[in-house]
């Protein structure tokens, strides 16, 4: 399993149900890895996609406390070992990708091998979503780090690749 984000430099990802910013070389890098793919998320992240909807070309499996939510397009399940069961079983010969929102990325990145991080040369302290910082992480190490680029929209980002010594089994 891995996941992939967008951060500001303090490690904020959103503000009320929003990304901090929509920078396209950014969209396009998460398009690429996860198209064909399994990705996973919170409810709140798959009501704040476009409609709604699930994403295309992949697919999609929502969790969530709530018991009688259903979406079209995605398998939901309700906690960890639901989640584990329905990979192994249905989707064991796929890649997994943790997509957020906060709260599914801090609960789930000790699983992950691979953390596909893009930072944003921005900093929010008014942001109400916030992840680990991987830069910090004993167990996590870059791997591969980008130049800082100039976005279309005029944000510097950076495209960067940790990797973890320790990923957690399934208990």
């Amino acid at each position: 399993m891995n996941l992939v984000v967008a951060c500001s430099l303090d490690c904020a990802i959103g503000n009320k149900g929003d990304l901090l910013c929509h920078v396209p070389e950014d969209m396009k890098r998460f398009k690429e890895l996860t198209t064909g793919n399994v990705v996973i998320m919170g409810q709140k992240t798959l009501e704040s996609l476009p409609g709604g909807k699930s994403l295309p070309n992949r697919d999609n499996i929502v969790l969530t406390f709530d018991k009688n939510y259903h979406v079209e397009g995605a398998d939901v399940v309700h906690d960890k070992n639901e989640l584990f069961d329905l990979l192994n079983t249905k989707y064991n010969n796929r890649e997994h990708w943790i997509i957020g929102g906060a709260s599914i990325y801090n609960q789930f990145y000790k699983y992950c091998s691979k953390a596909y991080v893009t930072w944003f040369d921005l900093v929010d302290r008014e942001a109400d979503a916030r992840i680990v910082d991987f830069e910090t992480l004993p167990d996590w190490n870059l791997i591969d780090d980008e130049p800082w680029l100039l976005s279309k929209k005029g944000i510097k980002y950076q495209f960067c690749v940790y990797e973890n010594e320790n990923v957690k089994q399934v208990d």
